[in-house]
């Protein structure tokens, strides 16, 4: 059977596809909100923090009063639309919140319209299926949904041959994130390949959409992209990190079913190739961006552990195991071995939807957000850890920290980076794997954990003998909660 079918107008069954996607997003957004905001991952809370230190004039920073010119942010587009709802009257946990789930609301309707010309009821499964992965849950409060809703707009824009569309939403989508500045050129090479012409006027608007930013990065950061990426494009180098898996390795281990996720998406892949000489290409944008983004962050050797690095790849691969499914399925249901009274032959069409969600329902199973959503590692020690600080010490009072999203928001205390991720200078230290370089500061609080990560005291592989003695001799400990320890310097 071919799947592509020429558009047609929009009529009554649009209508219920848009219900049906209308009906399982107020579903989700009202019994898994108040969930989300135990599952708000650390780095969400350095988002929140920026956001709150613009509102208060303090600027672009993490730390009140930091001048050492160092963007602690990987999005400059995500804090703005959490600043747009935060100025509006919201809290700044709903606001990124809100600002999350309707980022996946938007790339499911990309999805549906990218994928109409497959069929509606095809169409409302992919996009279900594919903007509610447990790889965008596990994310949750960071810029990865709007980040691939930019992705998704861009590959629609790019389909529907809307060119100017596609300038401003490839702009956006380098906004969203560094890397997503490789998708203009992805989009640009595709329409040359198309239309045999490069498509100037998405590529202007594209960097005119850029351009602010950049300007306004070199000019207070004296670079484009973050310090983040400075500090984590060498943390693979690093001891800590030695003992993780390769991340190309983790990338491909993420599904829940791997010999079954793998072979449907050669079945995808094999029938996306045959819908391309049809001239259906929404996905290819996609599906090319996810292959780049994999490819690159494998060379580079990019640390595991962070979540929203698979995205790109995870929604071109769910795209293809979808799209395998649908066509397996499809095969099986409408075989010939069913006799014209058979019940498969009879209703095989909605059988095949059915049995299409259920199947790809359980290969999610292990972390679709149709489990119960997990509270963060930590979370609530490090909230309770973050207001014990704010209750019992200095304003002024310096804390040294490994995970500084919690501790920073809840304290609003200045915050020494064990990891050098808001500090401009630790890279040098960090580069040379002194993990104890931030000790000489002498901070006046020190967050640990009792098995001691990376960095923190307490461990004579990662800390110096002379600064662990210094530690013990000028450091109390004064407050715990579960695994969490705080030191005070006396």
């Amino acid at each position: 059977m071919n799947f592509y079918v020429k558009k047609d107008a929009y009529n009554r069954s649009d209508l219920w596809a848009f219900m049906v996607l209308g009906l399982f997003w107020c579903l989700f957004f009202v019994t898994a909100k108040s969930a989300f905001s135990l599952s708000l991952v650390d780095d969400a809370y350095i988002f929140l923090r920026v956001v709150e230190n613009i509102i208060s004039g303090e600027g672009w920073v993490y730390n009140p009063s930091d001048t050492s010119g160092v963007n602690p942010l990987t999005s400059p587009l995500f804090p703005l639309f959490v600043l747009l709802l935060r100025l509006a009257g919201l809290t700044m946990e709903s606001a990124i919140i809100n600002v999350y789930i309707l980022s996946l609301v938007v790339l499911s309707v990309f999805q549906y319209l990218g994928f109409r010309g497959l069929g509606r009821g095809n169409a409302v499964l992919i996009s279900l299926l594919t903007s509610a992965s447990g790889i965008l849950i596990k994310s949750f409060g960071m810029e990865t949904s709007l980040f691939l809703a930019c992705i998704a707009g861009t590959a629609y824009a790019f389909h529907e041959r809307k060119y100017m569309l596609m300038g401003v939403l490839a702009g956006l989508t380098a906004l969203a994130r560094p890397e997503g500045a490789a998708l203009l050129f992805v989009v640009a090479f595709l329409t040359w390949q198309r239309e045999k012409r490069v498509p100037v006027s998405s590529i202007i608007i594209g960097l005119f959409i850029i351009s602010p930013w950049v300007v306004f990065s070199l000019t207070q950061f004296g670079s484009v992209l973050p310090h983040t990426v400075s500090i984590k494009a060498v943390q693979t180098d690093l001891p800590w990190f030695s003992h993780e898996y390769n991340w190309l390795v983790f990338f491909l281990r993420q599904p829940s079913y791997e010999l079954l996720t793998y072979s449907l998406s050669i079945i995808g892949a094999w029938k996306m190739l045959a819908l391309c000489r049809t001239g259906y290409l929404y996905a290819v944008p996609i599906i090319m961006f996810g292959v780049i983004q994999v490819a690159a962050y494998s060379i580079m050797k990019a640390p595991v552990g962070y979540w929203w690095y698979l995205a790109p790849g995870a929604l071109a691969l769910d795209i293809l195991v979808v799209l395998g499914i649908i066509i397996l399925s499809e095969k099986l249901l409408t075989a010939k071995v069913w006799s014209k009274g058979h019940f498969l032959h009879k209703y095989g069409k909605n059988t095949l939807l059915v049995f299409v969600f259920i199947l790809t329902i359980f290969m999610k199973l292990t972390t679709s957000p149709f489990k119960t959503i997990k509270e963060y590692r930590l979370a609530s020690d490090y909230r309770n850890v973050a207001h014990w600080i704010s209750n019992n010490t200095p304003r002024a009072s310096r804390v040294a920290a490994t995970e500084i999203g919690y501790i920073g928001y809840y304290s609003k205390r200045p915050i020494l980076d064990i990891h050098g991720l808001i500090h401009k200078d630790a890279l040098s230290f960090i580069k040379r794997g002194e993990s104890d370089w931030w000790f000489d500061r002498k901070p006046e609080i020190v967050v640990s954990h009792r098995s001691p990560w990376y960095g923190e005291p307490g461990n004579n592989e990662w800390f110096k003998k002379t600064n662990q003695d210094i530690f013990e001799n000028n450091y109390d400990e004064v407050y715990s909660s579960g695994d969490v320890v705080v030191y005070r310097r006396y």
